[in-house]
């Protein structure tokens, strides 16, 4: 069911403003791992809802996740059809504004916590990880979205920490990894009906030279790939690491460690990367049927369901076609609930420190700026153009000329573009007024550095790494700063005893809320709890305490909800019905079924004999069973007694009846009321049992058909015969005046009922019926009853299924499973 709201909706466990579902004609949604999350709607324009649906509402829509919260941002009407274009609500994030906050040595989790209560302004979303990589970032001026997706971005979340994300609703993961291998097979000849691979291997990297901190290089040099054999000659790449070993200045570095132990660290990041860079780059478009949504396989869907980041295995046996690989990206109706397609492929979520097949390191894009920078000056030493100083804006200026315009403590470089002044842009960015909050990256690169004034060095780093400083005194802050002989003349005080943490006690509580938990709640306990169905909440803090005696706490927080019901081993098939067969037999006997003379058809039974009825219904297991019914055929009875004039009363009215206008209205009216039965019975044909009700009603019309045509044939008879016993009635006027009122002959049999005709009960040869208003309703024949017309004013319960209007709209007919009679 697919569900609209108002834009400022937060409750959805209600229908909204209705559901715009029953007249799409389209409802697809599209996810690509740690990508766009959209959904896209196709409405009729003059539906019932498309002049209500606007941009910014909400709907809540099928996923393979169930339902999930989308918001309208684009509609587009065509030819009487409006294309609706949602995003996942998580996409309102990117509205809201990081103004600056500064993220250091934190988990995932601290990270995502920092993040969320840093917005400009609150929002509903919890944010969730169990990434314990420790890293930090500085966030100026970003959205939450891209801080958190953006690969680009140095800082992003996904650039530091990596992981992959799953978004449910208002609760955000970012995890490792999404999914598992949940043992889902597409296959040739059972599910598969298409697949297009993509291998590239361009990027593949079989020997790496891995470099350390200041160029360190192994003994060895290179270290191979597994798979270099793989290919007709190795493919070279460099690693540079962030390994430092102590020798030669170095030595005495912190950060520095023994030279072999340094070999060995690097030898082991090396190899890390193998199975990443030396495997080609693979993608596969995968069509397939789901089979959890088809009938065949509906008691199965536990073991035909993937999610997002699942492994799935692909097999065509007749193309040699065997892979298995991530689900990166797919595509699933809204309408049907089944996945449409799916795409394969790698996904390396781990955020990495290697710069192989980088597109732009950070290094790199430091050369380009110097070399931008060196052809600049080049260009406007050649003294054809000039170079600008001041606040004034120059006039008369050529081509290239160039202009450092002041602006405050800065300086905006420009340069003459022939119509304007134009900040000079530096390898894509603008470095036209520099203000640097933050400088990071392994190496910059340059091969000497000069600060001078008037030509007089100020500070120079020579080729050599040697600093030359030529300045009489330094000052931090206004402090002067010790040379290293003045430090040798000064002893300094031995400082205060260090605290340190002595111990970290994390604990537990369960809870049935997600929010209002602090300390003070009760509950609290250090052994770990298991979540239940009743309290799905499972809230943790730590407590550290130090060695001066202080303690501190964490915030508390929510890290897991009870989950869905897991997927166990499965259960014996079950049972169904197969076929029923119906047979019929005549028979002396009213309490032994027949041995023989069985037919699919009701044979003609002769007065005073039992119309036998067996079914025999077939299961799935292999077994059956069977059932018999049995009626029987009346007698002839003695002729009745009439006076003359009762006599020709009622052979006034019985000829009245077989006027044959009237006889082909009532036969035309029969046969509509047929056809409508009939088309009614169809539309309602839900089970197999239904199916075969329809069946059975088919061949009762067909029975009713003979019986008119045996009645239309004996009726001459009928009237010879109340000729001929007319002597006889004359005696019996009592028995005719109750006959007269209470009991009378029909068309068809006899009629017990009201003489007004306004309800009554007619016995026919064929069974017996209830008829109200004229019309029948309700008849008993063979074993059956069968109601023609009838309303139902409250539900309609057919075996386990139960017809009931809609709550939301009356014109809707629901069918529900009733699990006990």
């Amino acid at each position: 069911m697919i569900t609209l709201y108002k834009s400022d909706e937060t409750n959805f466990e209600h229908n909204g403003l209705g559901r715009i579902d029953n007249e799409a004609r389209l409802a697809e949604a599209e996810e690509e791992i740690n990508g766009l999350y959209s959904y896209v709607i196709k409405y009729p324009i003059k539906g019932r809802y498309g002049s209500v649906i606007k941009n910014q509402m909400l709907i809540k829509a099928p996923t393979p996740y169930g339902n999930q919260i989308f918001r309208i941002y684009r509609l587009e009407p065509s030819m009487g059809m409006l294309t609706i274009t949602c995003l996942h609500i998580f996409y309102d994030l990117a509205f809201n504004f990081i103004e600056d906050t500064n993220i250091i040595n934190k988990s995932g989790q601290a990270f995502l916590q920092q993040l969320g209560n840093s917005t400009q302004y609150k929002h509903p979303f919890q944010f969730f990880s169990d990434i314990a990589t420790v890293s930090g970032s500085r966030i100026v001026r970003k959205n939450c979205v891209e801080i958190l997706l953006n690969g680009n971005l140095d800082n992003s979340f996904v650039s530091r920490y990596g992981g992959e994300i799953l978004r449910d609703n208002f609760t955000i993961y970012f995890n490792k990894a999404i999914g598992r291998d949940r043992n889902f097979k597409i296959t040739y000849r059972k599910n598969l009906k298409g697949y297009k691979a993509k291998i590239d291997d361009k990027s593949v990297i079989t020997r790496i030279m891995p470099i350390g901190f200041n160029g360190l290089l192994l003994p060895e040099k290179y270290i191979d790939s597994p798979r270099i054999k793989d290919y007709p000659f190795p493919r070279i790449g460099k690693l540079e690491l962030d390994v430092k070993a102590a020798v030669g200045e170095y030595a005495d570095d912190e950060d520095a460690v023994p030279i072999e132990e340094a070999y060995e660290k690097m030898r082991q990041l090396t190899k890390e990367q193998f199975g990443i860079i030396d495997v080609p780059t693979t993608s596969y478009d995968v069509d397939f049927i789901e089979l959890s949504k088809t009938k065949e396989y509906e008691n199965f869907k536990l073991l035909e369901t993937v999610l997002m980041g699942d492994t799935v295995t692909v097999d065509h046996s007749e193309d040699n076609f065997h892979v298995s690989s991530k689900i990166i990206k797919y595509k699933f109706d809204g309408l049907k609930k089944r996945f449409t397609a799916l795409e394969l492929g790698q996904f390396e979520s781990r955020a990495s420190n290697s710069n192989i097949n980088q597109k732009r390191s950070f290094e790199q894009k430091i050369r380009n700026v110097v070399q931008e920078a060196h052809n600049l000056i080049q260009v406007a030493a050649n003294k054809k153009n000039t170079i600008y100083r001041g606040a004034d804006r120059p006039n008369n200026a050529n081509v290239g000329d160039l202009w450092y315009q002041p602006d405050g403590q800065n300086v905006i470089a420009k340069q003459w573009s022939g119509t304007d002044w134009e900040i000079i842009p530096f390898g894509g960015e603008n470095f036209g007024n520099i203000n640097i909050n933050d400088l990071s990256g392994n190496a910059i690169d340059i091969k000497q550095f000069r600060l001078a004034n008037n030509n007089e060095d100020i500070l120079f780093i020579n080729q050599d790494g040697e600093v030359v400083l030529n300045v009489k005194h330094i000052h931090l802050d206004t402090k002067d700063v010790a040379t290293l002989d003045d430090l040798k003349n000064i002893e300094g005080k031995q400082g205060p005893q260090g605290i340190s943490v002595t111990s970290v006690v994390k604990y537990y509580l369960l809870s049935d809320m997600d929010t209002g938990i602090t300390h003070a709640s009760s509950g609290w306990q250090t052994e770990p709890v298991t979540m239940t169905e009743t309290k799905r909440y499972l809230w943790t803090y730590d407590k550290t305490i130090y060695s001066n005696g202080m303690t501190t706490q964490t915030v508390p927080v929510v890290t897991g909800a009870h989950g869905q019901t897991g997927i166990g081993s499965p259960g014996k098939p079950g049972t169904g019905i197969s076929s029923t067969n119906i047979s019929y037999a005549s028979s002396t006997s009213g309490t032994t079924a027949p041995l023989s003379g069985w037919q699919p058809n009701p044979p003609t039974v002769p007065n005073g004999q039992y119309l036998w009825t067996k079914t025999v219904w077939n299961y799935t297991n292999q077994s059956s069973q069977t059932a018999y019914s049995v009626s029987k055929m009346g007698e002839v009875g003695p002729p009745g007694s009439i006076d003359e004039k009762q006599l020709r009363d009622i052979t006034n009215k019985i000829e009245s009846k077989l006027d044959a206008t009237d006889a082909n209205t009532r036969l035309d009216e029969l046969s509509k009321k047929t056809e409508e039965i009939r088309v009614d019975l169809e539309a309602r044909a839900i089970a197999k049992e239904v199916a075969i009700w329809k069946r059975e009603y088919d061949n009762q019309v067909a029975d009713t058909e003979r019986v008119i045509n045996s009645f239309s044939k004996d009726f001459i008879d009928s009237t010879n015969r109340i000729t001929a016993i007319e002597a006889e009635l004359r005696s019996n006027a009592l028995l005719l005046n109750f006959v007269n009122t209470y009991l009378r002959a029909s068309d068809e049999g006899v009629i017990l009922g009201n003489i007004d005709n306004s309800e009554y009960i007619e016995l026919t040869p064929g069974g017996m019926l209830i008829k109200s208003a004229g019309e029948k309703v309700m008849t008993f024949a063979n074993g059956q009853v069968k109601v023609l017309h009838g309303v139902f004013v409250e539900t309609l319960q057919i075996s386990h299924y139960r017809f009931e209007p809609s709550r939301n709209d009356e014109r809707i007919l629901l069918v529900r499973f009733i699990d006990k009679i």
